[in-house]
């Protein structure tokens, strides 16, 4: 029985290895369960119809053969229970090849949106193919914001959405995006990369909407997020932030990049509901 007999220290090792491994399997693979949240933002001077005006941002899907069709069916899912008033998608459709763009789109399924749906590339998008995945996203009925903006409600009650580039291509110009757009109005921007948030800040933008970060992806209790792919402040890994006069929020997105895990940071699709704060400014 001496050679199979267990010693204290060898059952505390093996136990610690067990216990290990099955704190891997829960934040790395359980973790992949995709997150509703829903985040309050109140903007100064918001007109009175768009109050309680419900945003629902899907980002960061990075369809490939780490992200299936089921997982990307989910986040749908959740949109749709969201019940928005606009859909925005906030980049990084796909991972590697363009084509897997259709695929996504077919996960993903219609998304009521009273008032659209919107969209900006991501840098992942740029280097899959930037042409195959606009037009797809315009084929699904995704109005593909390229350093433009638009008009959302009627003259004299409306916001305003701007969408730019991916700051990695390169070719994002808020000033081009911001070209004819009133002061009055409050105005709303997506970006793919947190990083815009300082240009954001000086041309005054009410809330900067953004992914790229996964959040971290793998975050540390204690720690943090132990990678972040962007040259800002380490807080804007994810959530709600002020930077001056200018809020952003920045999303944990859906899927993942290698590794392909998550660790203390599960995906999310984000409920953004507007707040009027204020009154209307005058020009």
């Amino acid at each position: 029985m001496g050679a199979n007999r267990i010693s204290r220290r060898g059952f505390i090792s093996r136990s610690l290895s067990i216990a290990a491994t099955a704190a891997v399997f829960e934040f790395g693979f359980t973790h992949r369960r995709i997150k509703a949240t829903e985040t309050d933002v109140e903007i100064l001077d918001l007109p009175e119809i768009f109050d309680g005006f419900k945003i629902v941002q899907l980002s960061d899907f990075h369809r490939s053969r780490w992200i299936d069709e089921n997982h990307i069916r989910e986040a749908g899912d959740i949109a749709r229970s969201l019940e928005p008033d606009m859909v925005v998608f906030t980049g990084d459709m796909v991972t590697g090849s363009a084509g897997q763009i259709w695929s996504c789109l077919d996960a993903i399924g219609h998304i009521p949106s009273p008032w659209g749906t919107y969209g900006v590339l991501g840098n992942h998008d740029w280097w899959s193919g930037e042409r195959v995945i606009r037009d797809a996203l315009e084929i699904a009925g995704v109005t593909v914001l390229s350093n433009t903006s638009i008009r959302v409600g009627s003259r004299g009650s409306h916001i305003w959405l701007l969408g730019v580039e991916d700051l990695w291509s390169r070719r994002a110009s808020i000033a081009a995006a911001n070209s004819g757009v009133d002061d009055i109005a409050p105005r709303i921007l997506l970006c793919h990369n947190p990083d815009i948030l300082p240009s954001a800040a000086r041309r005054n933008m009410d809330l900067v909407i953004s992914g790229h970060t996964h959040g971290g992806q793998v975050c540390i209790p204690g720690i943090g997020p132990l990678v972040l792919p962007i040259q800002g402040s380490r807080e804007l890994a994810s959530g709600l932030h002020r930077y001056g006069k200018t809020q952003i929020y920045v999303s944990r997105g859906i899927g993942m990049v290698s590794p392909p895990v998550r660790i203390c940071c599960p995906p999310e699709v984000n409920l953004i509901r507007l707040q009027r704060r204020g009154r209307i400014r005058t020009a």
